[in-house]
């Protein structure tokens, strides 16, 4: 009777467990044909054909083994066709970081362990999830968002089988930080037109990511420490009490309070001056007004009269265009956030 001869089997590895099938085949396979993987045999065998066998791998404790053939002619010669390895389960040492936000959406966590390389599945708690393999060593995984705030166990699956819980492999989702807390604004007034360094003091800054004026975002800001920030206010364009807050790290903002209000005032303008002091009713002459207030100047009146045009020289003067009114003495006014200036002998204009 000829040696069995065995040149392909299916399935080149498995679990230590045993129990995975695998077809065999070769030449010279009868009826009374065994099969042994390593030195072990074969927990259950089908002689299908002289040229095929169906086999189930026992149990074995890991490594390579050659599947060999034998009948009363002989035992198959072993090559590296014959080879099967036996692959242990996967063990899980290690979780770093071990902790992270309830809303999880990251990568960047390392499991660390063994038996990793042939990695088919992660999950956290009963939540699967993305995986690298790194090597027999190392995976890094994507970090789901979490059911509540808990410990759960890291679970890989290889070819090997499933890790035991153990625990080295526990992540724990943190629940969401309180918001911040604004207690304080300093200074608390400042110009519509915004730039004004403003030190808010409070809790929970550390991972602020917005500061907000009545709605407005900060032109800028600084977190100094957990409970202090630096911002420079923004333009508002109007005058009046804003609340401060603060957004923080779970995009809760803070409570607001009198606690946290910063006041947009500008004061009224004044006009000291107008030159010259006398034209044409026709109207269309260049005027230059003279005052205090006059950076956020809205609105300039001759009279009850608006004018159409005038440019902001600086806080101290206006030039303006006169608009046409009838022969006699008006007021110039100027208007501002902060209110209107006050009339005078200083402010008036002529029309003859």
């Amino acid at each position: 009777m000829p040696t069995p001869r065995l040149t392909a089997i299916s399935t080149t590895s498995g679990p230590t467990s045993g129990g995975t099938s695998i077809t065999i085949t070769g030449t010279g396979f009868t009826p009374d044909t065994r099969v042994s993987f390593g030195s072990t045999e074969a927990k259950s065998f089908t002689v299908t054909s002289s040229t095929q066998v169906t086999a189930v791998s026992p149990a074995e404790a890991g490594g390579t083994v050659d599947v060999t053939l034998t009948n009363s002619g002989g035992t198959s010669a072993t090559s590296s066709a014959d080879q099967f390895t036996f692959i242990a389960p996967p063990t899980v040492t290690g979780v770093s970081p071990n902790s992270g936000p309830l809303a999880g959406g990251f990568w960047g966590v390392t499991v660390t362990g063994t038996n990793l390389a042939t990695t088919t599945k992660v999950s956290i708690g009963d939540t699967q999830t993305s995986f690298e393999v790194k090597s027999d060593t190392s995976l890094n995984i994507y970090i789901p968002a979490g059911e509540s705030a808990e410990t759960v166990d890291i679970s890989v699956t290889t070819i090997g089988g499933t890790s035991a819980r153990t625990s080295a492999d526990q992540f724990t989702y943190l629940p969401p930080p309180p918001p911040p807390t604004v207690t304080g604004v300093s200074p608390n007034s400042g110009t519509a037109l915004g730039g004004t360094t403003v030190t808010i003091t409070g809790t929970g800054f550390t991972n602020a990511v917005w500061v907000s004026f009545g709605g407005y975002a900060a032109q800028s800001y600084i977190v100094n420490s957990d409970t202090s920030i630096t911002a420079v206010a923004p333009a508002i364009y109007y005058d009046g009490a804003v609340d401060v807050t603060v957004q923080g790290s779970s995009f809760a903002w803070s409570a607001t309070s009198a606690a946290d209000q910063f006041t947009y005032a500008d004061p009224a303008p004044t006009v000291t001056g107008v030159s010259p002091n006398a034209g044409t009713a026709a109207g269309g002459e260049t005027v230059t007004i003279s005052g205090t207030g006059f950076t956020t100047a809205s609105a300039v009146y001759f009279g009850a009269v608006e004018a159409t045009s005038f440019t902001v020289n600086s806080d101290g003067s206006i030039t303006v265009v006169t608009p046409a009114g009838a022969a006699g003495t008006v007021d110039v006014t100027v208007m501002n956030f902060g209110g209107t200036s006050a009339t005078g002998p200083a402010d008036q204009f002529t029309y003859m």
